[in-house]
């Protein structure tokens, strides 16, 4: 028996002891691959594309989706914050992490309380100070020590899930002067070209 097509009935939906709702099958729209990339690439709830070819970079060389932002937020887990001093990265468990620019060493520990597996670098660059905090990285993946000297891009770690953490990700922080965190995504975002 072959299928029939029958025109001009509209569609609708049974509803259990109503009458039929109709459904409107011509206001569909969809986002374009263009619109979508373009918006990940403003959004901090999106993607951002890591540039590793200047003093100050991201800490991945390509696209890397973000899982959350700083500021407010519902804690995601307890002992989790509800003031979230960091960007959350999302670019898979264990991927490679590398300095955002050069400097030393200030910390590196193997925890697995608060920020876990994490390091904590001190900067300067064109006489800007600034550190930055790499945290729930997997245990057992540092590569540098307290002291140690580090090249931006230079590998530190990978990423994990260590600590006060819901999933692998990159909790990454920016302290102004070594120790006032502010955003880093709108830091990054001017700085690394």
């Amino acid at each position: 028996m072959a299928d029939t097509i029958v025109t001009g009935v509209p569609q609708a939906i049974g509803e259990t002891g109503g009458a039929p709702v109709p459904v409107n099958r011509d206001t569909l729209a969809a986002t374009s691959e263009a619109e979508l990339t373009a918006a990940a690439r403003t959004d901090p709830a999106g993607t951002l594309v890591g540039n590793t070819l200047g003093p100050i970079q991201w800490p991945f060389p390509g696209d890397v989706p973000i899982s959350d932002g700083y500021g407010s937020r519902s804690a995601p887990c307890s002992g989790c914050s509800s003031n979230h001093k960091g960007l959350d990265m999302t670019p898979g468990g264990g991927t490679k992490i590398g300095a955002i620019a050069d400097g030393v060493v200030r910390s590196a520990e193997e925890s697995d309380v608060g920020f876990g597996v994490n390091v904590i670098i001190d900067h300067r660059v064109n006489g800007e100070r600034f550190a930055s905090l790499y945290a729930h990285m997997q245990f057992g993946s540092l590569q540098v020590r307290a002291g140690d000297r580090v090249v931006a891009g230079q590998i530190i770690g990978r990423v994990g899930t260590t600590g006060a953490s819901t999933g692998n990700h990159l909790h990454l922080e920016i302290w102004a002067n070594g120790e006032t965190p502010i955003d880093p995504y709108s830091w990054l975002r001017a700085r690394a070209r």
